[in-house]
Parts: structure tokens; C-alpha cells; sequence
């Protein structure tokens, strides 16, 4: 995850929801917000991808037979 990208995206994202908002348009602040917590869903996702750690069983099985 890009931090300072991210970071910008996400106070970018915050400012369209705050303009819908203010402006009363309880639409367009839904949609702003769905966008935003899609764009944040996919961001961590692909985090997640990245840093992938083997699965606790494999781990608990390697412990125990010395592996």
C-alpha cells in the first residue's frame, strides 16, 4: 500500500462525501461514500496480496514435527 497515495485518496474521497453533504444531496453522498469504501476495500486487498504469510496450520505443523 502506497501510504501518501492512499492518504490523498482517501482525504480526496472524504471531501466528496463532505460536498454531498453540505450541498444536501444524500445521493451523491451515498455514492461518494460507496466509491470510497470500495477504492479503501480493494486497497487493502491488494496489501494483502502482497504481504501473503504462509497458513497458521502449515506453521502449527512445521513447529511440531521440527520442519
Amino acid at each position: 500500500m502506497e501510504n501518501a497515495i492512499d492518504i490523498r485518496n482517501a482525504h480526496r474521497d472524504h471531501g466528496e462525501v463532505l460536498a454531498a453533504i453540505v450541498a444536501g444531496d444524500p445521493d451523491a453522498a451515498e455514492a461518494a461514500m460507496r466509491a470510497h469504501l470500495r477504492r479503501t476495500r480493494d486497497s487493502i486487498i491488494a496489501a494483502s496480496t502482497v504481504h501473503v504469510s504462509e497458513p497458521a496450520s502449515r506453521a502449527r505443523e512445521a513447529r511440531s514435527t521440527g520442519s
